[in-house]
């Protein structure tokens, strides 16, 4: 018999922020839709779903939770007029994080859990863009607040904001903004900080099913494959990423979302762009909100080096930080 996953350990160690990252297939968001229908029924407790946008919303709610009612035979569970219910009683509220700042003047005090379905997007299309990686993160922190709150307790603690998603990007605004950054390929388990529970799923069980099946024998050795059986990020490769020699040249700073990295020449022509820069030189800002007093914006020669270094494939990137930063800012994918 298959063993699926279950969230019942992140939670149990009572963080506001839970985050649950793992092979597709696992059993993540089936055993958190159980833990929400659990919660309502022994306790009342009510969710909000949420989704980036609404037609994410529009998409999925009504049929949330088809693959879990088989299991609660005896309960009444419906979706209607934007609201889900269980026998006749709001039990949760679907909501767009795109559209949840509308909702800052209304009360959820009886909101326990918020869960973010596949918060890493596979088009790498975060609301905030390039200009602003930070949008996303803070949304949820608003919205977390809101929930939160109640009359005559500022904040709760007992609020859970789950946020659940395949290995699809390691570089993307959450891992970011929250100083994540974990050893994702092939770990499994659970790292914890004071505030936020990050766990790793590879379900071993599961990967050996698919292993064994013909679609196990299609997609082996692909890079579908590797993210579906081995946890490894779809979106990423190795491609372009290289250390930087030593006697490399240091030509100026790039700067994006206050965030500094170091563009070098190195003596075999191609370019290298790191997480190092030095302190004093020219900042070249690579977006309007970051460009500021003592940084220069849109100078021809440093553009057109990025630009045809990539185009030319004389380029590397020592992380996949820097890699993403630069396709999305020459609006690659």
């Amino acid at each position: 018999m298959i063993k699926y996953y279950n969230c019942w350990k992140a939670l149990s160690y009572n963080r506001i922020f839970t985050f649950i990252v793992g092979n597709r297939g696992s059993g993540k968001t089936f055993s958190v839709k159980r833990q929400l229908l659990k919660a309502f029924i022994r306790r009342g407790d009510q969710f909000i779903y949420l989704r980036r946008y609404d037609k994410d919303i529009q998409r999925t709610a009504a049929n949330y939770f088809d693959d879990v009612l088989p299991d609660y035979p005896d309960i009444k569970l419906e979706y209607k007029l934007g609201k889900f219910y269980i026998n006749d009683e709001i039990a949760g509220y679907p909501l767009s994080l795109k559209e949840c700042t509308k909702r800052k003047s209304i009360s959820f005090p009886k909101v326990k859990y918020i869960v973010f379905d596949e918060f890493i997007n596979e088009d790498r299309d975060y609301l905030g863009g390039i200009t602003n990686p930070d949008f996303e993160p803070e949304l949820c922190l608003n919205l977390f607040q809101t929930v939160a709150r109640r009359k005559n307790e500022p904040i709760r603690d007992d609020v859970r904001f789950i946020f659940i998603a395949n290995v699809v990007d390691t570089t993307n605004p959450y891992f970011d903004y929250f100083k994540l950054s974990p050893m994702l390929q092939g770990c499994n388990g659970i790292r914890k900080r004071k505030s936020i529970v990050f766990e790793t799923v590879l379900n071993f069980d599961i990967i050996k099913h698919i292993e064994k099946s013909q679609f196990g024998n299609l997609i082996k050795g692909t890079r579908y494959g590797n993210y579906a059986l081995e946890n490894k990020a779809y979106l990423e490769n190795e491609n372009f990423i290289e250390e930087q020699p030593q006697n490399a040249i240091y030509i100026c700073a790039l700067k994006n979302n206050e965030k500094y990295y170091g563009l070098w020449f190195g003596m075999d022509n191609i370019v290298y762009i790191t997480n190092k820069h030095v302190e004093g030189g020219l900042v070249y800002a690579l977006d309007t909100k970051t460009h500021s007093s003592g940084s220069v914006q849109k100078v021809k020669q440093i553009d057109d080096l990025i630009k045809n270094s990539f185009n030319y494939g004389r380029i590397a990137f020592t992380s996949q930080t820097e890699k993403q930063i630069i396709m999305q800012y020459l609006n690659y994918k």
